[in-house]
C-alpha cells in the first residue's frame, strides 16, 4: 500500500497556519491525518480521520462490441487470453457513466468458503481461502465518454484450482464478483450481482503432480531451498509450459482442509514465499528456485482447537487442480531470546475471569519485549504471548491474558509492545 500526502503553509503572527494545497494520492480507505514541522521531528498529537472513496458506485460487464451483458467464460485456459474480451462499464451514483476509470481482475482465494462468510465459529479466528490464480493483462484502458472500461488480454496464467473466480475492482473499494457461485455479503464486499454465474472450469491436460525434489526435512525459517515437480498426462507424457503453486496443506499440528486456512486474530502465521514455480519444460518439470518458509510468524504454537504443538509444516503443490502428495518440513527458528527491555506500567489492578478489560486501562500491564537471534540481531514478525510463572514454594492462583485486540507482532528491530492483564484462576 502506497500513498503520499502534500501540503504546506507559513505560520503567521498568531502562529496560525493554512494549508490550502493539501492533497492525498493513495489507495481508497481511511487515513488518519496528523500535522508536523519539517526538520524538528515534531509531530502534533492531535490527528483526524479521513475517508477517500472513489466516484465509482456500480459496474456491470458487457461485451466489448454490442454492449449486451457479457457471461464469464465457461473453460479458461491456462496461457491463452479469453476469447472474448470483457468490457466493465462504470457508473457513478447517479447512474451517470465515469470517464478515465481503469478496472482490475483478479482471482478471488475462494469466495464460496465458508459460505456463512470468512469468521468461523469461534471469534478469534478468521478463515482465509487458499484458491490462488495468477491473471495476465489483468488491468484494463481508461474507461472512455460512455464508462466503458475494456481489457485487452485478460486472461488465465496459472492456477492451484480447477475452479476459477473472477471479480473485477476500483480503487480496492467497488467490487464486482463475475463469477458468483454462491454470493455473500460477507465473503467479498461487492456490488450484489443481478445473475447467477458459475465458476470458470480450468482446462488443462494435467492429471498428475509428482515430487522429484522434495523440500529438506528440516530447515530454518527464512532459508530458500529448490523443488522439482514432475507434471503427467492421463496417458503418462510430460506437460510443458504450466506454471504451478506450492501451498500450505498443514501447521501447527493440524491438517488444512486445504481450501482455507485459520488465521487467529493477533498471530502472524508462517507463508510459503516465492511460491509458483517456472514454466514446466519439455520433460514436465517444474522448477521451485527460491521456494522460502517466511522468516515471519511463529514456528511453535499452541493451538486453541487441537491442543496440540508441532514445529512440522506440511506442503503440497498445486498445478490447474492436480495436487501432489504431502511433503513435511521440520522449521527450526531463529529466535535465541526473548528479553523484557522496559516495562511501561507496572501496576495494576487484578481483573475477573471471562470479564472483558477496564475501559480505562487501569487493569492493564504494559512492557516492551524484544526478540533476538543468536547474533543479538532483532526477528521481525513474531507474536509475543504471555505467560504465569509459579513461584518457589507458590500456588498458582491467578494467570496471565494478553490484550487480543492490541497484540502486534515484533517490529524490524523485533521490539513489540505488550499489554497483557492478570486475572484470578478461579
Amino acid at each position: 500500500c502506497r500513498f503520499e500526502v502534500s501540503g504546506s503553509g507559513r505560520t503567521d503572527d498568531l502562529g496560525l497556519t493554512n494549508v490550502s494545497n493539501f492533497a492525498l494520492r493513495g489507495p481508497t480507505g481511511y487515513y488518519e491525518v496528523g500535522v508536523g514541522i519539517p526538520g524538528e521531528n515534531h509531530l502534533s498529537p492531535e490527528t483526524s480521520t479521513t475517508i477517500t472513496r472513489t466516484p465509482v458506485a456500480s459496474m456491470e460487464v458487457v461485451h466489448p462490441s454490442t454492449g449486451v451483458r457479457l457471461n464469464p467464460p465457461q473453460f479458461a485456459d491456462p496461457g491463452q487470453p479469453f476469447q472474448v474480451q470483457p468490457a466493465v462499464r462504470v457508473f457513478e451514483a447517479e447512474g451517470r457513466p465515469q470517464v478515465g476509470v481503469r478496472v482490475t481482475a483478479f482471482s478471488h482465494p475462494d469466495p464460496t468458503w465458508p459460505p456463512i462468510g470468512p469468521s468461523a465459529v469461534i471469534p478469534e479466528v478468521n478463515r482465509r481461502g487458499q484458491r490462488y490464480a495468477t491473471l495476465t493483462c489483468p488491468t484494463s484502458e481508461l474507461s472512455d465518454n460512455n464508462g466503458v472500461a475494456r481489457f485487452t488480454c485478460l486472461g488465465l496464467e496459472s492456477s492451484s484450482d480447477v475452479y476459477l473466480n473472477i471479480v473485477f475492482a476500483v480503487d480496492a473499494f467497488v467490487f464486482f464478483p463475475w463469477n458468483d457461485i454462491t454470493f455473500n455479503y460477507k465473503s467479498l464486499t461487492a456490488v450484489r450481482p443481478t445473475v447467477y454465474h458459475p465458476s470458470t472450469v480450468v482446462r488443462t491436460n494435467v492429471r498428475k503432480v509428482a515430487v522429484d525434489t522434495p523440500p529438506p526435512t528440516s530447515a530454518i525459517e527464512g532459508s530458500t531451498f529448490a523443488v522439482k515437480v514432475r507434471l503427467r498426462d492421463d496417458n503418462g507424457n510430460p506437460v510443458q509450459g504450466r506454471i504451478c503453486k506450492a501451498l500450505m496443506s498443514s501447521e501447527y499440528g493440524s491438517t488444512l482442509p486445504f481450501l482455507f486456512r485459520r488465521k487467529l486474530k493477533g498471530w502472524t502465521n508462517k507463508e510459503l514465499l516465492f511460491a509458483s514455480s517456472q514454466p514446466s519444460d519439455a520433460t514436465g518439470i517444474a522448477l521451485f528456485p527460491q521456494l522460502t518458509i517466511s522468516a515471519y510468524g511463529n514456528v511453535r504454537f499452541q493451538d486453541i482447537i487441537l491442543g496440540s504443538v508441532s514445529t512440522q509444516i506440511g506442503m503440497r503443490f498445486a498445478c490447474d487442480g492436480a495436487v501432489s502428495d504431502e511433503v513435511f518440513t521440520d522449521v527450526k527458528t531463529r529466535v535465541e531470546q526473548v528479553n523484557i527491555r522496559r516495562v511501561i506500567r507496572d501496576n495494576a489492578y487484578i481483573s475477573k475471569y471471562m470479564h472483558p478489560e477496564a475501559d480505562d486501562g487501569s487493569d492493564t500491564f504494559i512492557a516492551v519485549i524484544r526478540v533476538v537471534d543468536a547474533q543479538g540481531k532483532g526477528v521481525a514478525g513474531k507474536t509475543v504471548s504471555v505467560d504465569a510463572v509459579r513461584t518457589p514454594g507458590g500456588s498458582m492462583t491467578a494467570g496471565v491474558t494478553p490484550i487480543e485486540e492490541s497484540q502486534e507482532s515484533t517490529s524490524e528491530a523485533g521490539f513489540a509492545v505488550v499489554a497483557f492483564r492478570v486475572v484470578f484462576s478461579a
